[in-house]
């Protein structure tokens, strides 16, 4: 699973400290702060205190939830069905996905006109 980047964490801490110093402050190696920050793995309740206290911060001003960006099950089940495969979500801005769209409707249109050749 993908996490959102914790981006108002990451602007509150680049103002104050860089990593390695805020680490050092929470008492937490410096690669397992990152992997929070950047949305790799979730923010516990504590530790969400805990870097709020470090910036001297109230919670409300950085917290923010751990939505996935990308999820992957396996067996998901359907009206009371095992279907054995993965399901995928995606989940991304819509101007993201408008993105894509314009893109594959591009490579589309270039395959028809091959086609036609």
């Amino acid at each position: 699973m993908l996490l959102k980047p914790k981006e108002k964490l990451k602007n509150a801490r680049k103002s104050k400290f860089t990593q390695a110093e805020f680490s050092e402050l929470i008492a937490m190696d410096t690669s397992q702060y990152n992997r929070r920050e950047k949305g790799r793995i979730p923010i516990s309740d504590d530790e969400w205190l805990r870097f709020a206290k470090a910036l001297n911060m109230n919670v409300n001003e950085i917290i923010e939830t751990d939505t996935p960006l990308i999820s992957i099950t396996h067996n998901h089940e359907e009206n009371d069905h095992s279907i054995n495969g993965y399901e995928i979500k995606i989940s991304l801005p819509k101007n993201i996905f408008d993105l894509f769209n314009a893109k594959f409707d591009a490579v589309i249109e270039l395959l028809r006109k091959k086609n036609k050749e």
